[in-house]
């Protein structure tokens, strides 16, 4: 009785074995050509990202029209610099001439940190108004940034011209301010 268990029993792995040989190899090459299994592209993933950053940052400026100290500007800079951050990683992600980085951003980090130089002050009124003017061009470059790139990720270069005119109406505005 022990002979035909041993021979049953080594049958049964001889069988596994050439499953194993034959069936999980077939299965990777199934996966590793694409099979059934979703691929999210990297750029578009990225470009979620950076849209979700210019998100805070848009909230970040809501709340600093209503900030009174210099002190409270540290999360907006933080926001800022993240979401600049991010913007440059997806520029070099789509390589592309419609896309270009955000001066804007820099500009408005400038403004922030020379507005704290002074230490832990009130802001003075021209600051908040300049901060709401920002508030106000950064929601028309939001706007477009959201649409920025498709579901399948392919760049939009018509919102694409769109964020690089508001990031240039921006810059501007603080350069005037900066640079009398």
């Amino acid at each position: 009785m022990r002979r035909n268990q041993s021979r049953s029993s080594g049958k049964w792995f001889i069988v596994v074995m050439i499953l194993l040989v034959i069936v999980w190899p077939s299965y990777q090459i199934y996966k590793l050509m694409g099979g059934n299994v979703a691929k999210e592209d990297a750029g578009r993933m990225l470009y979620e990202v950076a849209a979700f950053q210019m998100g805070l940052v848009q909230n970040a400026l809501n709340e600093a029209s209503t900030m009174k100290n210099a002190s409270q500007l540290d999360a907006v800079k933080l926001a800022i610099y993240s979401a600049n951050y991010t913007h440059d990683r997806l520029v070099k992600a789509y390589d592309n001439d419609h896309l270009k980085r955000l001066a804007s951003l820099n500009k408005l980090l400038e403004f922030i940190t020379s507005v704290q130089i002074a230490g832990d002050r009130s802001l003075h009124e021209e600051e908040k108004r300049i901060l709401q003017e920002v508030q106000r061009r950064y929601g028309e470059f939001y706007e477009a940034y959201e649409q920025l790139v498709t579901g399948s990720g392919q760049l939009v270069s018509s919102e694409a011209v769109i964020v690089s005119e508001a990031d240039e109406a921006m810059q501007e505005l603080l350069e005037k301010q900066m640079n009398p």
